[in-house]
């Protein structure tokens, strides 16, 4: 399953956790520390997207598509390994 199929596939599946709050991610002279976990992370443009999730761990998301929609715990958004850009962080 691809990017778009499985954050479709995550949506229809947790549509009642909606967003309250959005910021607009920053990396390009640091890390963004977000403060708190987040719900959902938009990716407007193509690119890796290495975050720090809620578990602790670091990962990065490689080649995620322009316009996809991510149902990620995370708190972090490096700026070495992130290329994606128009990140936003949903809470």
């Amino acid at each position: 399953m691809n990017y778009p199929q499985l954050a479709a596939k995550a949506a229809a599946e947790t549509a009642h956790l909606s967003a309250l709050d959005a910021v607009k991610i920053d990396v390009s002279s640091a890390d963004h520390e977000l403060g708190r976990n987040t719900r959902w992370v938009w990716v407007g443009g193509f690119g890796d997207l290495k975050v720090g999730m809620a578990s602790g761990q670091s990962v990065t998301l490689v080649n995620v598509p322009d316009g996809t929609m991510l149902p990620l715990a995370i708190n972090k958004v490096y700026r070495i390994g992130t290329d994606a850009n128009e990140v936003i962080a949903l809470f």
